[in-house]
This record gives structure tokens, sequence and C-alpha cells, in this order.
């Protein structure tokens, strides 16, 4: 169809095909903004080559076919309310994502709210422990963004930290209720612009015959 692969990541790539959200390749196309792409998009790509009018980096086409933010990712909620619970679950399954406990050696993230849980939750060895602020950050920015900005055991070490325990008086009661109606606010928000398909034109133009780069294993 015109396309060729490039192993490594690079200036040349225009876009990125995985079967996963994260990994080196994954938040370096996020960072310089390459798009990142399922593998149904070579699929349905394919079924179209008889149309000669036919592109397949058009934007209107790719924004059907860019990989969701919690593909591939099973995660664990830890210290929610019930509602805002469900409610984070329905974005997740939205988001490409499936939900999980901390029993199943399959979990990749365990999503904390920080606000209400003291000590690090005990599961798998593999499973990313973050903050709430992951979850909500990646939803905003429609990508998984790299967890090791927001790990929940740095936040701990912070909060008990000589520094922060001199300057808890200056937090209020409230703020955790302030912070979680934020989080719902950015939510709404985002689900709304993601139905707007100016959300998803490119900022770049491409060439017809683009240079993929492949992630993960098919």
């Amino acid at each position: 169809m015109g396309g060729s692969i490039r192993k490594d990541m690079s200036a040349k790539v225009t876009h990125l095909i995985a079967n996963v959200s994260g990994g080196d390749k994954y938040q370096y196309a996020a960072t310089f903004r390459v798009p990142v792409m399922n593998l149904h998009w070579v699929h349905a790509s394919w079924e179209h080559r008889h149309e000669l009018e036919f592109v397949a980096t058009l934007d209107t086409f790719t924004a059907e076919h860019k990989l969701k933010p919690f593909h591939g990712a099973r995660v664990c909620f830890i210290g929610f309310p019930e509602e805002e619970e469900k409610h984070m679950t329905e974005v997740l399954l939205s988001n490409g994502g499936a939900v999980t406990n901390l029993e199943d050696p399959g979990c990749s993230h365990v999503v904390v709210d920080e606000s209400s849980v003291a000590e690090r939750p005990e599961g798998s060895s593999r499973a990313w422990i973050v903050k709430a602020e992951w979850f909500w950050t990646s939803v905003q920015k429609e990508t998984s963004l790299e967890e090791k900005e927001y790990l929940f055991d740095d936040y701990i070490e912070q909060v008990l930290s000589p520094n922060a325990r001199r300057d808890s008086h200056a937090t209020t009661p409230s703020s955790a209720s302030r912070r979680k109606r934020k989080r719902l606010h950015e939510t709404l928000s985002s689900l709304v612009h993601q139905q707007s398909p100016a959300l998803h034109k490119r900022r770049s133009s491409v060439s017809d015959a683009g240079l993929l780069s492949v992630s993960g294993s098919f």
C-alpha cells in the first residue's frame, strides 16, 4: 500500500502501530505527537485498497483507529467512594481498559485515591501503583502518560517527610472534595471534546506513503 516499516522510532516515523498503551516507543510517540494507531487501521486500509481516491492517512479515517489511552491496561481502583469508582470504571472501559482487582496477577495499574489511602496497597509486583491524577490526566490528554511521574510511593514519601508534616496545617478538610470535583469536571470536559471532530485534527500533514513503526507483538 506504499508504506514502509522502521524498527526504531525516529523523526522519519509518521505513525506508531501498537497493541498496548505504554512502553518507550509509545512515550516517544506521545512526546513528539506521532499518532499511535490500532492494528485495525492497517486492516481497514487494506479493505479500501482498490479505491483510487482512498488515503489511509486522512484525519477522519485515522481518528477512527487511534489507540485508546488505556488499551490493554487492566486497572484496579483503591480507596474511592462507590459513586466515583463507578464513574471511573465507565471512563476506563470507554477508553479501552479493563477493570480488575489486586489479586489479579495480570493487573497492570493500581490507581489510588491518595486522599483516603495511607499505605501502599499489596498487589502484583508488575503493577504500577499510581495516584488518581495519572488516570484523569491520561483521559484528558487522550494518551497513557508515563507512570513514573505519578507514583503513589513518591507521594507517600513526600507526605512523610519533615517538611510535609510542617506544612500539613495548610491543608483544609475540604481540599479532597474540591480535588474530586475537579476530576469529575475535567472528565466531563474531556468526554465532550472527544465527541468533537476538531479534537482529532492532525497538527501537521503527513504523506500518503506513511512510515510505520510497530510496537508490541501481534
